[in-house]
């Protein structure tokens, strides 16, 4: 059994897989857009400010829970499957078409 031959190690990747990344929600008055936007900021689960991350933006961030997408990152980060990076998921309104410029 793999946790007999190290448990330290094994009960350490275990921790990890079990902390998912930190979740902040912010609402800001757009006025390109003349609504209120909700941003999703999913941060690493080893998050420091004195470091930079990668950003990465998802629109119809409004989605992301539904896909258990703080559970995903926090997987693939404590795997060290994906560099630490700092996710935001933005909300559509209601009028995502002319929000994308497709109508």
């Amino acid at each position: 059994m793999k946790f007999w031959k190290n448990p330290a190690h094994t009960l350490l990747n275990l921790w990890r897989t079990k902390k998912p990344p930190t979740i902040q929600t912010i609402d800001f008055q757009f006025f390109v857009l003349e609504r209120d936007v909700t941003l999703d900021i999913y941060l690493p689960p080893e998050y420091t400010e004195t470091q930079t991350y990668p950003l990465i933006l998802f629109n119809d961030g409004q989605d992301l829970p539904r896909m258990d997408f703080a559970e995903i990152l926090g997987k693939m980060f404590a795997g060290n499957k994906i560099p630490a990076f700092i996710a935001v998921g933005i909300h559509a309104g209601a009028e995502r078409h002319r929000e994308y410029g497709t109508a």
